[in-house]
C-alpha cells in the first residue's frame, strides 16, 4: 500500500520577500491577523519591510526621551506610537501624538497651554492648575468670565492625508461649576478648514437627572459630553476631511457668551482623532440572529428572531452574542442559521469560535467600504 505523504502548507513555499511585500499594502490590523494564519505569515508579518511601508514617513520630531535610545523593530515603533493610553509628546511638549490602530492615521492633542484662551492669562478669569492624571503637566481652570473661547489650530501638513478626523474638547468640572450647565444657554463649537465650516450648539454640563432645581431646557439639537475610559470628559466639537494636498490651519473653537457668569471648566486640551464609524450604525446592521428547531417543537419554543443583537464581553476576553432559546426536546436536532444581513458594508474581522453548544464570537472589526 502506497502511503500518502501529509499535504503541505502552499502558503509556506511562497518567498518571505512576497509575503512581507504583500502584506505591506494592507492596512495594521490585518497585518497583524496574517500572523496567526500560519509560521510562515508570521515571520513576514513582523519583517521590518511591512512596518516600515505602514509607519507614517512624515513623523514630527518628538521630546527626548519620549522612545528608548536603541531603535525599536519597526513593528515594536508602531505598537509604541499607537499606545493611545500613553501618547508621545511632540517636542514643544505642548502636542501629544498617537498613531491610529486601524489606519495608521495620525493623531493629536493640543493640550491647554497650547490653545488660545482669552483672559487666560489674567488670574482673575483663569488660574493654572497641576495634571496628575496628564500627559500635559498642567491645565486651564475657569475661575469667571462672561465670555468664554477657546481656540486651537494645527497644520493640515501634520495630519494624515485623505483622513476624516473629529475634533473633541477633553475637559472636567471642577465642583462648584457655574454657568455651564443645560439651565442657561448652549455654547457653540466650530471646526472650520479653508472654505469648510461645521458648527454645533453643545452643553458641556448635564445632569444625570432632573431634580427640583433643575428644568429642562428648552432647546433641542444640543450636543452633550462623553465619559472617556481615562475619566476625563470629551465633546465633540465636529469633523473634517483632511484631504490629499490640502494645506492651510485647521481651527477647533469653542464659545460661550450670552451675558452670564460661568466658573469650573477644566481644560486639558483639544484631541484630534480619526473618526470611527462602528458605532454610528444603526441596529438594522447587527446580527439579525435565529435558532430553529429540525424537530417538532411548538411554535411558542422557537426563539425571537431578526431582533437587533448586541454582543457583551466574556470572562475568557471574547465576546458573545446571544441568538436565541430553545427547548432540546427528546430525539429532535436543532440548528443555528446565524447570519449577516445582507448590505454593502465590508465586514473583515468576524472570528467564530464554536464550543459545546455555544457559539461565540471575537469581533475585531466591521467596517465600511
Amino acid at each position: 500500500m502506497e502511503s500518502t505523504a501529509p499535504a503541505r502548507c502552499e502558503i509556506a513555499r511562497l518567498p518571505d520577500d512576497l509575503l512581507s511585500a504583500t502584506l505591506a499594502r494592507t492596512a495594521p490590523r490585518d497585518a497583524c491577523r496574517a500572523a496567526a494564519v500560519s509560521p510562515a505569515f508570521r515571520a513576514a508579518a513582523d519583517a521590518d519591510a511591512v512596518w516600515s511601508r505602514l509607519l507614517p514617513r512624515d513623523l514630527p520630531p518628538l521630546a527626548d526621551g519620549e522612545l528608548p535610545a536603541d531603535p525599536l523593530p519597526k513593528k515594536q515603533l508602531f505598537m509604541r506610537l499607537s499606545d493611545p493610553g500613553s501618547p508621545v509628546l511632540l517636542a514643544d511638549r505642548l502636542t501629544s501624538m498617537w498613531l491610529d490602530r486601524d489606519t495608521a492615521a495620525k493623531c493629536y492633542m493640543l493640550s491647554a497651554r497650547k490653545l488660545g484662551i482669552v483672559w487666560g492669562d489674567t488670574p482673575q478669569y483663569w488660574r493654572w492648575i497641576p495634571l496628575t492624571d496628564s500627559r500635559f503637566p498642567e491645565g486651564a481652570e475657569l475661575l469667571d468670565v462672561c465670555w468664554l473661547e477657546i481656540r486651537g489650530k494645527i497644520h493640515c501638513k501634520m495630519l494624515s492625508q485623505n483622513t476624516t478626523y473629529t475634533a473633541y474638547m477633553v475637559f472636567k468640572m471642577s465642583d462648584r461649576s457655574y454657568g455651564l450647565d443645560q439651565d442657561y444657554p448652549p455654547q457653540r463649537a466650530e471646526v472650520s478648514t479653508g472654505a469648510t465650516k461645521s458648527t454645533r450648539r453643545v452643553c458641556l454640563q448635564v445632569y444625570d437627572t432632573e431634580g427640583e432645581d433643575h428644568r429642562v431646557p428648552p432647546v433641542v439639537h444640543v450636543h452633550h459630553p462623553q465619559t472617556r475610559p481615562d475619566g476625563w470628559m470629551e465633546m465633540e466639537m465636529g469633523e473634517f476631511n483632511n484631504e490629499e494636498g490640502e494645506d492651510g490651519e485647521v481651527s477647533i473653537s469653542l464659545t460661550g457668551r450670552g451675558g452670564h457668569w460661568k466658573r469650573g471648566l477644566i481644560v486639558q486640551g483639544i484631541e484630534i482623532r480619526v473618526k470611527k464609524y462602528s458605532h454610528d450604525r444603526p441596529p438594522s446592521r447587527c446580527l439579525p440572529a435565529q435558532a430553529r428547531s429540525a424537530g417538532p417543537l411548538p411554535p411558542r419554543q422557537f426563539a425571537r428572531t431578526t431582533h437587533a443583537l448586541f454582543p457583551r464581553a466574556r470572562g475568557d476576553g471574547l465576546m458573545e452574542v446571544e441568538v436565541g432559546e430553545f427547548h432540546n426536546g427528546e430525539g429532535n436536532d436543532v440548528r443555528f442559521p446565524s447570519t449577516l444581513m445582507e448590505t454593502s458594508v465590508v465586514k473583515p474581522g468576524l472570528i467564530v469560535l464554536g464550543n459545546d453548544g455555544e457559539v461565540s464570537i471575537s469581533l475585531m472589526e466591521i467596517c465600511s467600504a
